[in-house]
């Protein structure tokens, strides 16, 4: 990944899904690499997304839920 796709983390994540041979993912692996993703860059130092990070330390499970939603990934509620 080049420093500005890992500047966004919805950018990280499609590109996850692309090395991953762009498999039919659900809502659950989605929000799962989501954490996995955002674990990768707080690691790193870089955080991309506060307010999902912040609502990962605080449990907040809707928010996520609605922040992946939101998104709109290709593979998971595409935009017609």
């Amino acid at each position: 990944m080049n420093d500005k796709t890992r500047k966004n983390l919805k950018s990280c994540v499609i590109v996850e899904w692309e090395n991953a041979g762009k498999p039919n993912w659900g809502k659950k692996e989605t929000i799962g690499m989501c954490l996995f993703v955002d674990a990768e860059l707080k690691a790193e130092k870089l955080v991309p997304s506060p307010k999902f990070c912040k609502a990962i330390e605080s449990n907040n499970l809707k928010y996520v839920k609605t922040w992946v939603l939101g998104c709109h990934f290709s593979w998971l509620n595409p935009r017609l």
